[in-house]
């Protein structure tokens, strides 16, 4: 078990809360070792007591968004500082249950049983449901989520009580206890309907026995129904087109619609990874992405000058460039081109015009569209930022010279990229991460054999600041990968 759900746990019971974990409890060892979510049910009377626990222990709330929402439910995040994972709680102050995303279904009644009927469990004392409790409750909802679509598939003979249900069942049936099963069943279904059920405990249910539980579900909680059949149906639709848009929202468009799967109610924030060759900028930036995204909204951007992403008008230029370094040294040793230097100089200067207006273009739209979504509660996360302190060099601004140029657009340009470069339009990162290493450490790792090169940028990254309002930390990324990202993510996670 993970130190933060030891500590959780051991002020859950000081404080005498009601909860258990109600369903999963095969995966329960995954879950507090931060593999997987919990699946926390908890006495609506000690929902405030529980949030307030969660908060102490350094959890965060979440926000999910339309797609994945539900009543009577929160989630909340937490880091366990001494492994560095990421861990979730899924808080429930009733079971809901029913149709993917929809969950029609608010079941007060049984959760006041499943509380009152609790253990503990031996190998962890946390308090989980009763296996007779849990058994029925996954057959329940196995039941309850058939839909058109599964009836279709069961007869085009794909089989609907999948490996992934029976994991659960195998597990169930080896707990519950059978004396007492009619007995449980009965406090939630009529004599007759329960005693046919005993037969879903002896063998896996077929699709048949499935849909008559269902049936006999649906009449016998008819009052436990949060929607109607239309409003069910209408609501599920909206809820699975949205989760279709949000999927390719994120995959596709990175984050170009104002949707959201899971959010920090305390907003999202910019967090931007700076630092010399052989710093291993883009691996922590992979590793910090898939860290955070397992349950938040997560925009990658770079917002360099090298091989990163670029935008047409720059690729374009990259393309021209190369061809022109090419013709110019295929031609080096010729009388002709001795002859040319004042005109490849006049060349160069006005490509590198060029390169600076189109970069600072590039960077403009991409600082707009990262800024926006790190306000619409997205964790942005950019390899380089821009910078004012070191001009011409290191992400800094190329067009300074032209300020006080007497050619009115270039000056015009000069100015523009000055606002951008310097944070006057958008502002600084909320969290800027200095990744340093030594100068044999980055030539070790093949990406420079310049010493003076080397110690410049070293030199360039520690004088680089941003404003008052944000924060900056410098780690040593000569370290092991794993602790280095070990140490980012602890870092990230008090900014959260």
């Amino acid at each position: 078990m993970l130190s933060i759900f030891s500590e959780l746990f051991d002020d859950l019971h000081d404080q005498e809360i009601r909860y258990c974990h109600f369903k999963s409890n095969d995966h329960l060892e995954d879950g507090l070792c931060g593999n997987t979510d919990l699946d926390i049910l908890v006495h609506k009377d000690d929902a405030s007591k529980t949030v307030r626990i969660l908060l102490q222990n350094g959890f965060k709330r979440t926000v999910a968004g339309f797609g994945v929402r539900n009543h009577a439910r929160e989630g909340y995040l937490g880091f366990d500082h001494h492994s560095g994972k990421l861990v979730y709680i899924d808080l429930h102050f009733t079971i809901i249950i029913g149709k993917n995303r929809i969950r029609e279904y608010a079941l007060d009644h049984w959760s006041h049983h499943f509380l009152a009927h609790r253990i503990k469990d031996e190998n962890t004392g946390v308090f989980i449901v009763s296996p007779n409790h849990e058994f029925l409750l996954l057959l329940t909802r196995a039941a309850i989520k058939i839909r058109l679509r599964d009836t279709i598939r069961h007869y085009l003979g794909i089989e609907y009580f999948n490996s992934d249900w029976k994991k659960q069942y195998d597990w169930l049936q080896q707990r519950y206890d059978k004396n007492n099963n009619l007995e449980c069943l009965q406090d939630f279904f009529f004599q007759s309907v329960s005693e046919k059920f005993l037969e879903l405990y002896s063998k896996y249910p077929s699709f048949d026995q499935l849909r008559y539980l269902r049936k006999k579900f649906r009449r016998s909680h008819f009052g436990s129904l949060k929607y109607g059949r239309l409003s069910s149906f209408v609501g599920m639709f909206f809820k699975e087109a949205n989760g279709a848009l949000c999927f390719l929202n994120r995959k596709y468009l990175n984050y170009y619609l104002p949707l959201s799967r899971r959010t920090l109610a305390t907003g999202g924030r910019f967090i931007a990874l700076i630092g010399v060759d052989g710093a291993g900028k883009s691996t922590q930036i992979k590793l910090l992405s898939d860290f955070l995204s397992w349950k938040l909204d997560v925009s990658e951007f770079y917002l360099g000058a090298g091989d990163g992403s670029a935008s047409w008008h720059r690729r374009c230029l990259k393309f021209a460039r190369r061809l022109f370094e090419k013709q110019a040294k295929a031609g080096s040793h010729t009388q002709h081109m001795q002859n040319t230097d004042n005109r490849q100089g006049t060349i160069k200067s006005i490509a590198k015009i060029l390169w600076g207006i189109s970069l600072c273009i590039e960077k403009n739209r991409k600082l707009r569209s990262s800024h926006r979504q790190a306000k619409r509660d997205v964790i942005v996360i950019s390899d380089r930022y821009p910078q004012h302190n070191v001009i011409g060099f290191n992400d800094g601004p190329l067009l300074n010279k032209y300020l006080g140029s007497d050619f009115y657009p270039l000056k015009l340009f000069s100015k523009w990229e000055s606002k951008i470069y310097s944070g006057e339009i958008y502002g600084s990162p909320d969290l800027v991460i200095k990744l340093v290493v030594p100068p044999d450490v980055s030539i070790a790792r093949g990406q420079s054999e310049s010493l003076e090169y080397l110690d410049r940028r070293i030199k360039a990254v520690n004088s680089i600041c941003f404003s008052n309002f944000c924060k900056t930390v410098t780690i040593d990324a000569s370290s092991p990968i794993d602790e280095v990202a070990i140490n980012i993510r602890r870092h990230v996670w008090e900014h959260l």
